[in-house]
């Protein structure tokens, strides 16, 4: 384990762009993968400790040195694994494991050439998002049982989904053009817009994820180049339709704090 020094003003946060992705175990422990490194804070926000993932990864030599790959995705598998991808390499195509202290398990080939992220549903299954794709490689929760699940985004949209939450009944939400709702067998739900913002073809980069109620949690608005913080909105979805208007999350208030401190880590903002 290695602590590498990390500003941590209290009550401030520290901003960091190579944050990416995070899972959250069944004590509330976050887990954040953030460049070549996976930090672990506690339920409230506090820092824990971190290690690094870079040995685990692979890379190319070319004439200018030596190249390496980001991992793309984390989740924590059924068996309390910590797990990545070796992201885009473009030799190996691996699911690594690693013991919640930072040392390596095992490595894992897997189909998909270039991994875009990885994220677990409620049962522990997992799927991985290869870019510029919109099939998804699932496998159950004991990495013995696999297949191939592809996303209908209804013509209107042609690359990976940024994004995917899962619901209570076993259906799934992906961000795209604006966000789909699919039932169990992969079949739509529902497409709707969100902040009033959808586009063909043209991923907004939506973050998402579905809290306790099955509310729909979404990061608005398309990321531009000077990092304008964007609103949380959260959608109530039932009945095959958006009810109402959406809530705007105040990030400074009290009714969710714990869910908005670790939904504010997807637009990279450290609480330290």
């Amino acid at each position: 384990m290695v602590d590498v020094g990390w500003p941590r003003a209290h009550g401030q946060y520290y901003y960091d762009d190579l944050a990416s992705a995070f899972d959250i175990d069944a004590n509330g422990t976050i887990y954040i993968l953030c460049g070549w490194d996976v930090v672990v804070m506690d339920r409230k926000g506090n820092y824990l400790y971190q290690f690094p993932v870079s040995s685990f990864m692979g890379w190319i030599d070319n004439t200018n040195g030596t190249q390496f790959y980001y991992p793309h995705g984390l989740a924590l598998s059924s068996d309390g694994y910590v797990v990545i991808t070796s992201g885009s390499t473009a030799q190996k195509h691996e699911i690594i494991f690693i013991y919640p202290d930072g040392k390596l398990f095992m490595k894992m080939e897997t189909p998909v050439k270039d991994m875009y992220d990885l994220t677990r549903d409620r049962n522990g299954s997992l799927y991985v998002t290869g870019a510029g794709t919109n099939v998804v490689h699932v496998y159950d929760a004991s990495m013995t049982k696999e297949k191939d699940l592809p996303l209908n985004f209804n013509g209107t949209y042609s690359g990976n989904p940024a994004s995917l939450a899962f619901l209570s009944d076993n259906g799934l939400a992906a961000s795209a053009n604006g966000i789909f709702v699919y039932y169990p067998n992969g079949s739509i739900n529902a497409h709707f817009m969100d902040n009033n913002l959808s586009r063909n073809d043209a991923s907004w980069n939506r973050p998402i994820a579905v809290n306790s109620t099955d509310w729909l949690v979404v990061v608005s608005g398309r990321q531009d180049a000077g990092k304008t913080p964007r609103p949380i909105l959260l959608y109530e979805y039932a009945g095959g339709a958006v009810a109402g208007e959406p809530e705007e999350y105040d990030a400074c208030g009290g009714i969710l704090v714990g869910f908005g401190l670790i939904m504010a880590l997807y637009f990279y903002a450290r609480h330290f």
